[in-house]
C-alpha cells in the first residue's frame, strides 16, 4: 500500500511540475532584445511590445522580434519617452493598448489598416501630438485625453 501511495504521489508531483512548465511556456515570457522588451507567445509565435529601450527620435516598430510576429503595442510601451517624435507601425500590429504612448513627446503617428483595437487612452497626456493618420476602418474613436494639438486624419479610402 505504501508503494502504491508513493507511486501516486510521484506521478502527481511530476504532472504538476509538467503542467506548470507547459503553461508558463505557452502563456508567454517577457524577453528583451536590447531595443524592445516584449512578451512572446510561443504557442502562436506572436509578441506584444512591452517597452522601448532605445533613444531614437523616429522609431520603426519591427514586424517581428526574434522570430515572433509583433501583433500589439502593449500598455505603457512608450511611456514617458521624451525623445520620440514619430513611430512607424507595421501591418502586423492589430492593437494599440491603453497608455501605450502615455506622456511621451510623440508628434506624429500613422495607424495601419490592420489595427482593429485602439484604446482611447493610448495617447494619454501626449501634449505634443499633432497628427494621427488612421488608415484603419475605425468606427469609433475615443477621446484623446489631455492631447491639445492633435488632428485626426482618416485615410481617403475610409472617408
Amino acid at each position: 500500500m505504501k508503494k502504491l501511495w508513493k507511486g501516486l504521489c510521484t506521478i502527481a508531483v511530476f504532472m504538476t511540475v509538467w503542467f506548470c512548465c507547459a503553461t508558463s511556456c505557452f502563456a508567454g515570457a517577457e524577453l528583451n532584445n536590447g531595443t524592445f522588451k516584449y512578451e512572446a507567445d510561443f504557442y502562436n509565435n506572436t509578441s506584444v511590445l512591452k517597452g522601448y529601450l532605445g533613444n531614437d527620435s523616429v522609431v520603426n516598430v519591427p514586424e517581428s522580434i526574434d522570430g515572433y510576429r509583433v501583433v500589439s503595442l502593449g500598455s505603457e510601451c512608450f511611456l514617458r519617452k521624451t525623445n520620440i517624435v514619430k513611430v512607424n507601425i507595421p501591418s502586423t500590429v492589430k492593437s494599440i493598448r491603453a497608455r501605450a504612448f502615455m506622456e511621451s513627446e510623440i508628434r506624429e503617428i500613422t495607424i495601419p489598416e490592420t489595427v482593429t483595437q485602439l484604446s482611447g487612452s493610448a495617447f494619454y497626456s501626449c501634449s505634443n501630438l499633432e497628427r494621427v493618420a488612421i488608415k484603419a476602418p475605425v468606427t469609433k474613436i475615443e477621446k484623446f485625453t489631455k492631447c491639445k494639438n492633435r488632428k485626426v486624419q482618416r485615410h481617403r479610402s475610409y472617408i
